[in-house]
């Protein structure tokens, strides 16, 4: 296999002999002496126009990169480097059009780069900039300038003189204030100023009447000048989150608006005027204000596809809404609601709905009319029943009657037969449908909190017993949380007893997961709950669930040691039955390490938990807050894992190849597969699938392979560095690093080389580890003790070679021949943290939510407690899914997708 520097040999050479004018490097892991040594042979790239070296390691950039000054190069890329500086050499690529350094490091911008005659684009966001000099408006010919995500307070007077910029990205920056003129950018499509401290618009901002995008999200306003009315040419709006309490009339003139977002604010109302004017509106976010009526006039906005309603004050929605034929999504969840007009019914093309928390009593059988349906969401309302209209909604993928009144389900449920996620737990229902069984695609049922009786659940227990997946789901309770028929599965005999023997255990209050107080009894009932006792063949739970419950009933123990175990168990009781399933696979571990051969299926359990570990500490930084996380994470490996995974709509790692399964420990499937984006599959996929020179996974039709080598290694370092069970092949993973080390102190004066890119590989251990790794994957056992040695004898000649190489004293002034533009080189290890934590933070598709001010809402918020205090105790996570991904969701990505001058406007929320 080629190593990537080979591969950049071989790309270099290809783009020679076919004349290409592209020639593409990023992604190789290049340092800067790998560059130096490819530069003559790019140099001969003569036809060479566009050159990206984006994502390597080139933290210091050559001087010798202005040798490219003789070829066309129009294009330079050298984003997401660690770039610190730019070298004057710079300033000799003198045809360059289009100048890439954003998601380095760098603090300044270097006059020469101001001095590039033909640059019509400069992106230098994702860096750690103050200002932006004096000297750009030397480049008359700028048109685009992006430097989103630094650290710019001011914006210098010179940028006006940008005549022909069109496009400016300055958000996420600290931007207080504007020069006054920047009205003299009249040539503006696409400004970007969002996430900055904003106050107030400078009068001449009303010049900008050529503008297409602006967005002013996540500042201070409180006022929008009526001057908004002179952009008529204006497709997208954003002015979330500011302080605005009233919206200008001359809005009504954006007549070619397509999206307007005015979420997060405190406005009461939406004019009617401006709601006739914005007759080409497909997307309006009103989402987070006090809104207490809707405008009948929003039934003339007959182009609108997507209307975001929720966290609002409304009681109730206009029978003109049913003109609104082209809707897709209509989110009007945690507002006040006491009814839906039959009107809904003309909502033909509505693939989302979301009423929850809201305070409906009745679901209008019209709603049958709306057959595009794949998601609806009556959560926590106090409807008493579900009409049979319901049955004409055969696209359903998702529904949810969650904590209701509902007494009796319709036989017509049956007819859902796409559906995947039903939730009808915490109702009053006292029977089920036999047509329940129909329903061929679902994956999670809940029932939890009825009055079922044990005959009918036990009757979907063996209809169900072909899909664990929907068993591991489906929650047993007695009104139906049926502790003691859990007992009975878990220790086959003397359930009563033990049930018995649980009423009347008492040892004080523990904290559950959110710090309140439950008692004993409690929870073991909740542990109980949370064990998957109807998973198809070998179950994976019951033996580490009966050990622990053993432990707890043991009459032999403390009361000490009882009490921490009970107090281990609640901090695993929550929202969700997760943690509690990681719980009881640590705990099979430590049995499987006790007792291998007794318990031979654990071995994949332990395979799983070692890739959760490896997500977690390899993609760590591309995982969102902790409430995702856990999903996130999940869904990674549910994507090795989960039987009948590849199916999944929702899920985008498809990976071939042979492998043992597991169910799900996580009931939110379709949730955690959505809050996986493109980015995150990507890596995850180069680290537990093949990948080819480049290192990127490859992928055939759609498809990853999975790598089982890349399994074993995953395994071996969790059985490592989480249970300190060594391998063999891991210890002399550790044997190699510790040799390598050895042999830098018997040349330490290597230990201060920082500066040689050649010496930088054996200052880093996780690299050396990685190496030897790679050189014994996929070797036969019987030749794994000379493959290594061959290996450790290449690298510690590397290092004696190096020690010659670089015998002179570390701080002597390195010469010409040995330099790689070292000047100011960062200490290594503040350096590589960097460079991790910045690519974690700034990967494509990843929220740069750096900077909320949601303290600025804590007025108006009141409100919205309140309103949340109606609907106090529901406390199950799934309900909050279609609120989480909504419009905010969509404005993180839209957010982060804006570097190429538009924004993303047809995103799709959960």
């Amino acid at each position: 296999m080629k190593t990537n520097f080979e591969e950049a040999k071989s790309r270099i050479k290809l783009c020679r002999s076919k004349n290409s004018k592209s020639l593409n490097l990023s992604g190789l892991g290049l340092n800067p002496g790998e560059l130096i040594d490819l530069m003559p042979s790019i140099k001969k790239a003569s036809s060479l126009e566009k050159l990206d070296l984006s994502k390597n390691e080139i933290f210091a950039l050559p001087d010798e990169i202005g040798g490219l000054g003789d070829l066309k190069l129009k294009s330079l890329n050298l984003s997401d480097n660690g770039l610190t500086y730019i070298p004057s050499g710079i300033k000799n690529l003198k045809r360059l059009e289009s100048l890439d350094v954003s998601k380095n490091s760098l603090e300044n911008v270097p006059k020469e780069m101001v001095r590039l005659p033909k640059l019509e684009e400069l992106y230098i966001s994702g860096n750690k900039l103050k200002e932006i000099p004096a000297g750009i408006s030397k480049l008359e010919n700028l048109k685009k300038l992006k430097a989103r995500d630094n650290l710019i307070t001011t914006i210098p007077n010179e940028i006006t003189l940008l005549s022909n910029l069109k496009d400016l990205g300055l958000g996420d920056n600290h931007i207080s204030s504007f020069p006054s003129s920047i009205g003299n950018l009249t040539k503006l499509k696409v400004l970007d100023l969002d996430s900055n401290g904003i106050n107030e618009l400078p009068s001449s901002f009303r010049k900008l009447v050529n503008l297409e995008h602006l967005y002013l999200m996540e500042n201070n306003l409180k006022e929008i000048s009526e001057d908004i009315g002179r952009f008529t040419k204006l497709e997208y709006l954003d002015l979330g989150k500011n302080e605005l309490s009233a919206l200008p009339e001359g809005m009504k003139n954006l007549t070619r608006l397509q999206t307007l977002d005015i979420s997060d604010n405190e406005i009461e109302r939406i004019p009617s005027r401006i709601i006739r004017g914005l007759t080409n509106l497909e997307t309006l976010m009103a989402s987070g204000n006090a809104l207490e009526t809707l405008s009948a006039d929003i039934g003339r906005l007959t182009k609108l596809k997507e209307l975001y309603l929720s966290e609002n004050a409304l009681v109730a929605l206009p029978e003109e809404i049913g003109r609104l034929s082209k809707l897709k999504s209509l989110y009007v969840n945690h507002n006040e609601l006491t009814e839906l007009p039959e009107q809904i019914k003309g909502l033909t093309n509505l693939k989302k709905a979301d009423f929850s928390f809201n305070e409906l009593t009745y679901l209008p059988p019209q709603i049958g009319k709306c057959t595009n349906l794949e998601m609806l969401n009556m959560t926590n309302n106090s409807l008493t029943a579900i009409p049979e209209h319901i049955g004409f909604c055969k696209k359903l993928k998702q529904l949810s009657f969650y904590n209701n009144k509902i007494e009796v389900l319709p036989p017509q449920i049956g007819l859902l037969t796409k559906v995947k996620e039903l939730m009808l737990s915490d109702n009053r229902l006292t029977n089920l449908p036999l047509q329940l069984t129909l329903l061929k695609n679902l994956n999670v049922l809940s029932l939890g909190g009825n009055s079922i009786p044990t005959e009918q659940i036990n009757a979907l227990r063996t209809h169900f017993q072909q899909d664990p997946i929907v068993l591991s789901n489906l929650m047993a309770t007695e009104e139906n949380k049926d502790h003691r028929g859990i007992l009975a599965t878990i220790f086959k005999e003397n359930s009563d007893h033990l049930y018995d023997r649980i009423q009347s255990l008492d040892l004080g209050t523990f904290k559950d997961a959110h710090g309140s107080d439950i008692s004993t009894k409690e929870v073991i009932f909740s542990f109980l709950e949370g064990v998957p006792v109807l998973s198809k063949g070998p179950n994976l739970f019951i033996a580490p669930a009966k050990e622990v419950l053993n432990e707890l009933l043991s009459p032999d123990r403390s009361s000490d040691a009882l009490k921490d175990l009970l107090q281990q168990i609640a901090v695993t009781e929550g929202d969700c039955s997760t943690p509690i399933k990681s719980f009881l696979i640590q705990k099979a571990v430590s049995m499987q390490q006790r007792n291998p051969d007794a318990f031979p299926q654990f071995d994949l359990m332990i395979t799983r938990e070692a890739v959760e570990a490896t997500i977690n500490q390899k993609l760590g930084g591309l995982l969102t807050s902790d409430s995702e996380k856990i999903e996130q994470v999940q869904a990674l490996a549910n994507s090795i894992f989960l039987k009948g995974a590849e199916k999944n709509e929702s899920n985008m790692i498809l990976i071939k190849g042979e492998r043992e399964r597991l169910p799900s420990k996580t009931e939110n499937l379709e949730y955690g597969f959505e809050l996986v984006n493109r980015d995150l599959a990507d890596e995850f996929a180069k680290v537990f699938c093949k990948t080819g020179a480049d290192g990127k996974a490859l992928k055939r039709d759609g498809s990853y392979f999975l790598d089982p080598e890349k399994l074993i290694e995953s395994k071996e370092a969790y059985y490592a560095n989480s249970l300190g069970i060594v391998t063999e092949r891991e210890r002399r993973v550790n044997n190699f690093a510790g040799a390598m080390q050895e042999a830098l102190m018997e040349h330490d004066h290597l230990l201060s080389c920082f500066d040689k890119p050649d010496v930088l590989e054996f200052l880093d251990a996780n690299r050396l580890k990685d190496g030897i790794r790679n050189a014994l994957r996929g070797v036969e056992d019987s030749k794994v003790e000379n493959e290594f040695n061959k290996y450790l004898a290449q690298k510690q000649s590397q290092v004696a070679t190096l020690a010659e190489k670089y015998k002179e004293t570390p701080d002597q002034q390195p010469t010409a021949s040995t330099s790689t533009a070292s000047r100011d080189v960062p200490d290594l290890q503040r350096m590589g943290d960097s460079r991790v934590e910045r690519r974690s933070d700034m990967r494509e598709g990843q929220p740069e939510e750096r900077r909320h001010r949601s303290e600025r809402h804590g007025g108006h918020s009141e409100r919205r407690r309140h309103h949340s205090e109606r609907h106090e105790g529901a406390t199950e996570s799934r309900t909050h899914h279609s609120e989480r991904h909504g419009e905010r969701s969509e404005r993180r990505v839209r957010r982060s997708d804006r570097e190429d001058g538009t924004s993303r406007s047809h995103v799709r929320r959960h």
